[in-house]
């Protein structure tokens, strides 16, 4: 990237978007990037491809899958918008103020991955890992929460990282829903990460 230019994508469910998207889409506007370049692809719907309202001036898609942290990348493909540059999170973060700034410095010559393995399939994208996504479409679209835990980082593993680790910050009930989350802030990358599994259960806890 010879300048900053890039869109942000983020992943959500049609199960709990209401609860994180205000946290994480509110904290991105308010560091500075333009709602116009914000992006939500909100799986678990039916039928096609469809613009809806989130309560933000972002442009969000109800999308006919549920691909978990592959959902923005399956969307972005099938929509026909990977040829842009994008910075794919999950919907479970909140970033800091200066997150704009950090991103543009960190992105102006390179791409990177927010941290070292694993990244949880955040950080830049491109067009030539979209060509690979295409190729591993079958794999990816509507997978299984273990199995997108599996291939984590698929396409973006051999990127340099923001950040080598995170900060553990406590558990906390992010969003009031009495689901106890850890909180790691990755603080080069300015991301709080509100993570419900971190493999220290013998499941997943699959909402909000």
């Amino acid at each position: 990237m010879s300048k900053f230019d890039v869109k942000i994508g983020i992943s959500s469910n049609r199960n709990f978007y209401k609860k994180t998207i205000p946290v994480c889409v509110g904290s991105i506007i308010n560091s500075g990037f333009n709602p116009d370049d914000v992006y939500v692809f909100v799986g678990g719907f039916d039928g096609d491809y469809e613009p809806m309202d989130i309560g933000f001036p972002v442009k969000a898609y109800k999308c006919p899958h549920n691909s978990f942290d592959f959902t923005s990348v399956v969307s972005i493909v099938e929509i026909g918008l990977d040829d842009l540059n994008w910075f794919l999170l999950h919907d479970t973060i909140e970033v800091d103020k200066n997150f704009y700034e950090i991103l543009s410095l960190e992105l102006l010559n390179s791409k990177k991955k927010i941290n070292v393995f694993p990244s949880m399939s955040m950080g830049s994208y491109d067009s030539s890992s979209f060509e690979l996504a295409k190729k591993n479409l079958h794999v990816i679209k509507n997978i299984s929460k273990s199995k997108c835990i599996q291939l984590e980082d698929m396409f973006i593993k051999d990127l340099p990282s923001i950040c080598n680790g995170f900060e553990f910050l406590g558990l906390y009930d992010v969003y009031k829903t009495g689901t106890e989350r850890y909180v790691e802030y990755y603080k080069e990358a300015g991301i709080k990460k509100n993570k419900a599994n971190n493999g220290t259960k013998p499941y997943l806890i699959l909402d909000v």
